[in-house]
């Protein structure tokens, strides 16, 4: 499943765009995500998270080193492994500095090769976001039907065997330390999913894209773009100062694809420091 259990998302997510940015038309134009990796991001905090390997008691080491030499020595088979694995647990490896340093940078590799981000918001109406995201609230921003999304991204699952899940962002006021013996995917997926409280003011949720289901392996680039359905657009918000040559050329580009959302026009309340949009032809 693409959605957690009991987790329920909300109707509409949002995608805030700088018009004048050709990977931002891109995702207008030619329908397209793309799953950028977590070491991209600008925010030298986000998903710099790290387990912390000193919470592991003896039974969860073994476990680890297991997992590490299943990694290391795929020919091997079963009996060889343990047998190493009892090795290295006598020998104390796990104390070793230098194979702490490379688990973590194991870590922070396979989260920046094999997984991919995509942000949202679930509020189309935050006047920092327009500001920092949209141009000075001279861009746009963009709506779209969750359920429409989930619904795809069933498809690709079944299709091309892709994974994708859509997260809420864990907001701390201090870095939540993580136990590397939560294997598999939930590990992953919390690492780059929480951030800084101070950013709670976005209401982020992120589409992870975990790769293959059968395949671990590293994303090129050209996976890591996500087509989605036309009718996954439902809404298109435009900005206080997007002009109207702007307006009139996206509106022609998604007539062009046959894309027919509602459009709305942002103003400013009177007397108070918020937005509110005008639904307009």
């Amino acid at each position: 499943m693409c959605e957690k259990e009991n987790q329920k998302l909300p109707k509409y997510l949002y995608k805030y765009i700088d018009w004048e940015k050709l990977y931002h038309r891109r995702m207008l134009a030619d329908r397209e995500f793309f799953f950028a990796k977590p070491s991209s991001f600008n925010d030298p905090f986000d998903c710099l998270l790290e387990p912390d390997y000193s919470l592991l008691n003896k039974a969860q080491i073994y476990k680890i080193y297991i997992s590490h030499l299943k990694r290391d020595l795929p020919m091997a088979n079963r009996s060889e492994i343990r047998k190493r694995a009892k090795d290295w647990q006598k020998k104390g490896l796990w104390k070793n500095e230098a194979n702490k340093k490379r688990s973590e940078e194991w870590s922070y590799n396979y989260k920046n090769e094999n997984l991919g981000l995509f942000c949202l918001s679930s509020k189309h109406d935050e006047i920092l976001m327009w500001s920092h995201y949209a141009k000075g609230h001279s861009g746009l921003c963009l709506q779209f039907d969750t359920k429409r999304l989930m619904d795809d991204f069933e498809n690709q699952l079944i299709v091309e065997g892709k994974l994708f899940e859509i997260i809420p962002i864990e907001y701390h006021l201090d870095m939540p330390i993580i136990n590397p013996s939560e294997e598999g995917d939930d590990y992953f997926k919390r690492l780059v999913t929480i951030k800084a409280k101070r950013w709670e003011y976005e209401n982020e949720y992120r589409i992870v894209l975990l790769g293959f289901k059968d395949n671990d392996k590293f994303l090129e680039n050209n996976e890591r773009i996500y087509k989605y359905p036309s009718k996954a657009i439902t809404g298109v918000y435009f900005g206080y100062n997007t002009t109207i040559e702007t307006e009139q050329s996206i509106m022609a580009i998604l007539r062009e694809g046959r894309i027919q959302p509602y459009f709305f026009k942002s103003k400013v309340k009177k007397n108070k420091f918020e937005l509110e949009f005008i639904q307009i032809n």
